[in-house]
């Protein structure tokens, strides 16, 4: 096998891992980023070698200048483990809300005090909080509605 073989080889496995990293990336951009990544280490293989063929050595320096390969990510998936964080908060302050309701409405059943309407207003502001904090997923935008729908009508049958 010969030296451009090997450094051929190179560059095609490290497109294969920035592809890897493109993920849900419409087909037709993500193989146009990876034609321009092609072009940009063939480019600079030539200008680094000039007359001779390259070697993985040459290779091995023109991707060390570059950007790894999960660089070229997308910024949704880069953020994927903190959007899976916001999802489980926002389950978390959804299930806050409802809980909460839920507690103090068995509580009114079985008691006579204002202990329920204490209960249903920390419960739905802690509601609140977790879901201004996960407010990028959909779990937690139903918690702040809920929520805040919740404290409105507390506070309107409280007076």
């Amino acid at each position: 096998m010969n030296t451009e073989t090997h450094v051929e080889r190179g560059v095609r496995d490290f497109l294969d891992r920035v592809a890897e990293h493109l993920g849900a990336v419409p087909e037709d951009e993500k193989r146009e980023i990876l034609t321009d990544l092609a072009s940009h280490i063939h480019e600079a293989l030539a200008s680094r070698v000039s007359e001779r063929e390259p070697t993985l050595a040459d290779l091995e320096q023109v991707l060390a200048e570059m950007d790894p390969p999960e660089s070229y990510a997308p910024q949704g998936d880069v953020e994927g483990a903190a959007g899976s964080d916001r999802r489980t908060i926002g389950i978390a302050a959804l299930c806050t809300s409802l809980g909460s309701l839920l507690a103090a409405g068995l509580l009114a059943v079985l008691a006579d005090t204002r202990l329920p309407f204490f209960l249903l207003v920390v419960g739905q502001v802690a509601a609140l909080g977790l879901g201004i904090l996960s407010r990028s997923s959909p779990f937690g935008k139903a918690a702040i509605i809920t929520s805040s729908a919740l404290l409105v009508l507390s506070v309107l049958f409280a007076v």
